[in-house]
């Protein structure tokens, strides 16, 4: 053991429990402390509750889309302009097919991609298709829409979401609760 003229131990060697270590040269750490970890944890929680909210807010309106244009649809007669196939992950299989067509909905001509598509379809052929009336932009194909449905699972992610953002906002909750009735109770747990 290093010792000073007095034979006291040398401040380079300090006991911390775990043995006798000596310090790394330069400037000394310290703690960051808990309140930018308490930041960060809300910060966190309203991220995954904002998540939770625009993924239910999603699912919603492709579930009320869907409904629309089952009951409310305006059947258009869809020109195919152009077709091009889509390839898989692999490169090597087909994923369907991205095809843009024509059609009118009231007096007004759209252009835009045609939803649904799994086969080719050379340009000029005509296809069945079922525009939104709130959004005519939007149009899929009537063989596809008739048995097309939202299943009750896109409403898993957000409810797990939810459920966690609450879970982690009952864990913070407690941590900063549980921090505070220590900091203002006296010797054996009585307020002081």
């Amino acid at each position: 053991m290093t010792t000073n003229a007095d034979d006291k131990p040398s401040p380079a060697l300090t006991n911390h429990g775990h043995g006798r270590v000596a310090p790394l040269r330069g400037a000394t750490t310290t703690s960051v402390g808990r309140a930018p970890w308490l930041v960060a944890g809300a910060f966190g929680i309203v991220v995954l509750a904002v998540i939770a909210v625009v993924s239910l807010l999603s699912a919603t309106n492709d579930r009320a889309r869907l409904h629309r244009l089952q009951s409310e649809g305006v059947a258009v007669a869809v020109k195919v302009v152009t077709c091009t196939g889509n390839i898989g992950g692999s490169g090597s299989t087909s994923a369907g097919y991205s095809c843009r067509g024509s059609y009118v909905v009231g007096h007004q001509s759209f252009t835009e991609r045609v939803g649904s598509k799994t086969t080719f379809s050379p340009p000029g052929t005509i296809l069945r298709g079922v525009a939104d009336p709130r959004q005519p932009s939007t149009v899929v194909l009537a063989s596809a829409l008739k048995d097309a449905h939202v299943s009750l699972g896109s409403f898993l992610a957000p409810l797990v979401l939810a459920l966690g953002t609450l879970a982690l906002s009952v864990a913070l909750g407690r941590d900063v609760i549980g921090r505070r009735r220590s900091r203002f109770a006296g010797p054996g747990g009585a307020p002081r």
